[in-house]
């Protein structure tokens, strides 16, 4: 097994704007909103631990 090349991680990128990103932007749209803060999908959120 090695490991991935660039084009796997390049299809992984486009798996996710097709499942996540684009649904989410249309969904936006018809609410109102600017579709781009679909986008703000792809920035993690980070929590505190107590």
């Amino acid at each position: 097994m090695g490991s991935l090349s660039i084009w796997h991680w390049l299809m992984v990128v486009v798996l996710i704007a097709t499942v996540e990103v684009i649904p989410l932007w249309m969904i936006l749209k018809k609410a109102g909103y600017a579709g781009a803060w679909s986008l703000l999908a792809f920035i993690p959120v980070a929590t505190r631990r107590p």
